[in-house]
């Protein structure tokens, strides 16, 4: 769930990763495994607040989303590119998770409007975000960036054997303190 939403942080900021090699040995650190409740717990689905959503999915995944946790919402920028807009959300169906992502990466940001968007539908497991199983090019409508920040999605995904979801709807999203960028 945190690579989900550190996907979505990383898309909205603009931040470029820095692999390993380039980081000064006394900087390096060794993750400590989680024991217990609480600090250092991975981010789960329920971490983030809901939020009212009236998004409408229809395909293989068939699901009217009246709420929704998001996980991702805002505008930022990063020394290497434009300013982006990121949204993405939790919410489930037929008692499975599920993350639906959009993202103006690429494409700059520039305030409420319209933008053609990439948007990905993928299935969470106990590990997080399964492989992506739809993405595609939606329509993002941006109507208030600011929050609770609002708008409207319309456009179709498909999977790698072709198979066609549409996702057509309003979103919006409050915030958080597990939420990304906002």
């Amino acid at each position: 769930m945190a690579a989900c939403s550190m996907l979505a942080f990383v898309l909205a900021c603009g931040a470029i990763p820095v692999s390993s090699s380039h980081v000064p040995a006394a900087a390096k650190t060794t993750p400590i495994p989680a024991s217990g409740e609480g600090k250092g717990q991975p981010v789960q689905e329920t971490d983030f607040p809901t939020a009212p959503q009236s998004l409408v999915f229809r395909g293989t995944i068939s699901a009217e989303v009246s709420v929704g946790r998001p996980n991702a919402c805002g505008s930022g920028s990063g020394p290497y590119g434009p300013v982006i807009f990121a949204y993405g959300l939790y919410f489930q169906a037929a008692g499975q998770w599920l993350a639906f992502n959009v993202t103006t990466d690429g494409r700059a940001y520039a305030g409420p409007s319209s933008y053609h968007t990439r948007a990905w539908l993928s299935a969470v497991g106990p590990e997080g975000q399964q492989p992506i199983g739809y993405k595609g090019d939606i329509n993002l409508v941006v109507t208030k960036d600011t929050m609770p920040a609002a708008g409207t999605v319309n456009g179709q995904l498909l999977d790698d054997a072709g198979h066609v979801e549409t996702v057509s709807g309003g979103w919006t999203c409050v915030f958080g303190p597990s939420l990304g960028p906002g």
